[in-house]
């Protein structure tokens, strides 16, 4: 996401309703707006509290946030800039798209990679570990290799 985006893609759902972080993520990515994660959305959402523009209630476990009188008004003041930056955000999500099937391959392999390797994380055998890691460290340094020869 570009630079300052975020702040404005969280204003303009929340100017919809009270969300929850992750109902804030999963709608940016149903929208097209990419998929920025909980370590980026959280701490926007807190500097979003502390100027005020949204405030925080606790309902079990979960955090919900919504829009204040002065989020709605900055909004409002801004939102012709909110408006292109959500539309440039939509633009780089349909290029990234168009072609990127072999990308979105890759990304899904190296998923299912991370999965395999947490799975070996919870197991206590010392050597499998080692050897997964020798494993990673030599695709690692192949990668490398074949950027290398481009």
């Amino acid at each position: 996401m570009r630079r300052g985006a975020l702040r404005f893609a969280i204003l303009k759902l929340l100017a919809g309703g009270a969300r929850h972080g992750y109902d804030l993520l999963r709608e940016m990515r149903e929208r097209g707006w990419g998929m920025p994660g909980p370590a980026s959305v959280y701490p926007v959402l807190t500097m979003l509290e502390e100027a005020g523009f949204v405030k925080r209630r606790d309902e079990g476990d979960r955090r919900i946030y919504e829009l204040t009188p002065e989020g709605r008004e900055f909004l409002h003041e801004h939102a012709d800039r909110v408006n292109e930056i959500l539309a440039d955000l939509c633009q780089r999500a349909r290029e990234q798209d168009s072609g990127s099937e072999s990308r979105q391959a890759m990304r899904q392999s190296a998923e299912r990679l991370m999965r395999a390797v947490s799975q070996v994380e919870l197991s206590e055998n010392q050597q499998t570990q080692t050897r997964v890691q020798e494993i990673m460290d030599r695709a690692r340094k192949e990668i490398y290799a074949l950027l290398a020869e481009e």
